[in-house]
């Protein structure tokens, strides 16, 4: 949310990459990820890069020492709707007025061949700022 409404069906690519360097920031990804032992699948948007430096805190993204900028476009569901910009990828993102936790603030190198991932529902994901950045491997396809 607000790019994919919980509820929504959506079409992907399985196997969408046949290398690291074919992701792109923005890309929602679908990805395997070990949880308590049980492997859970998460559709998540990648933000990070190999070799980015990220930190996210709170509200505030900084991508390789560039802050990260959010345009205030609508109020909706009790959420602060934004546009956000990264570099070519600029997409949706919601900021709840009322979050239930506040996520971990993260500060890290991604390394070769992973992506840092983030929900756009940036205060209510269990994402990258939780486990770290995501493999290569563990992608099986791309939101089309």
């Amino acid at each position: 949310y607000p790019g994919l409404p919980a509820g929504s069906g959506f079409w992907a690519y399985k196997r969408a990459y046949s290398a690291s360097t074919q992701v792109k920031r923005g890309d929602i990804v679908v990805f395997t990820h070990l949880q308590n032992g049980q492997p859970y699948t998460y559709i998540w948007r990648v933000i990070g890069l190999p070799g980015d430096t990220i930190i996210a805190a709170s509200e505030s993204l900084t991508v390789n020492g560039r802050p990260v900028l959010h345009e205030r476009i609508r109020e909706e569901e009790n959420a602060g709707i934004f546009r956000e910009k990264i570099d070519e990828a600029t997409f949706e993102v919601a900021f709840a007025q009322s979050p239930k936790h506040r996520p971990p603030d993260a500060s890290l190198t991604v390394p070769p061949d992973h992506f840092f991932v983030m929900g756009d529902n940036r205060l209510n994901a269990f994402d990258s700022r939780y486990f770290g950045p995501i493999s290569f491997s563990s992608i099986i396809g791309r939101k089309l």
